[in-house]
């Protein structure tokens, strides 16, 4: 019962502080990572403004959750609806230019912080054929590990899945040096669409280390209240791991 009402809480400030955005491409990532030494698969969106050279990242569980209460679908209180749609990752990701903005819902409130990963990437000589292009190799260090990417030199579109920035055109395989964390692009497209995405400036904003001590030490920011998450290990494992 703890477990389905935190669930709730969790996702109850998801209609909340949104703002249009016009975004005309949109990617679908799967992610493969590990929850407690078992592999774990999750779908993604990168929705992406070519213009404003702006994304945003989102969950595709998340996102169509966020779709459906807006639509009236499924309602706060509709626990067997809402549980449908639970993920393991509740953050978000707006990139603008390569400044990122991080989101994330803890116990039903939203917190933000800044981040601009500084990722030197070695573009390797290595090609190979991929589906309809010619995906090109780069290495790199980010998050405590050593990463590879793929990505697509027709498509000078530089944004990435999670946090990542920094290559010169389309990320198509992008997996750390265990293969832990394996992104892979399963659809693109050109898509002119209207998407509701967060609005930072009304979100509460935080350090990334303020946010850790929010997530781990249990106390909600500006109250008494205490969470106990049963899974905070598998959580944390997760996120040290991704840093």
């Amino acid at each position: 019962m703890k477990n389905i009402i935190l669930y709730i809480l969790l996702h109850l400030s998801a209609v909340l502080y949104c703002q249009k955005e016009k975004f005309d491409f949109v990617a679908a990532y799967s992610l493969t990572y590990p929850i407690n030494k078992v592999k774990n698969d999750e779908q993604f969106l990168l929705f992406m403004n070519s213009k404003k050279n702006m994304s945003y990242f989102i969950g595709t569980n998340n996102y169509v959750l966020d779709s459906l209460k807006r639509s009236g679908k499924i309602n706060n209180d509709d626990v067997m609806g809402q549980l449908k749609y639970n993920s393991a990752f509740n953050e978000e990701v707006i990139n603008q230019s390569g400044n990122l903005i991080v989101l994330e819902n803890i116990i039903g409130k939203k917190y933000t912080y800044s981040e601009a990963p500084d990722i030197k990437w070695k573009i390797l000589s290595d090609r190979k054929p991929y589906n309809d292009t010619t995906i090109r190799k780069a290495e790199g260090f980010a998050f405590g590990r050593k990463w590879t990417a793929w990505y697509a030199e027709d498509l000078t579109l530089n944004f990435f899945p999670y946090k990542f920035t920094g290559l010169p055109g389309l990320v198509y395989i992008l997996y750390d040096d265990k293969q832990n964390y394996y992104f892979k692009l399963t659809q693109f497209k050109r898509k002119n669409r209207e998407v509701l995405i967060p609005d930072s400036k009304k979100i509460s904003k935080v350090t990334k280390t303020k946010l850790n001590t929010i997530r781990y030490n249990t106390n909600v920011y500006g109250t008494a209240q205490v969470v106990s998450f049963e899974t905070a290990k598998e959580r944390k494992d997760w996120i040290d791991k991704a840093k």
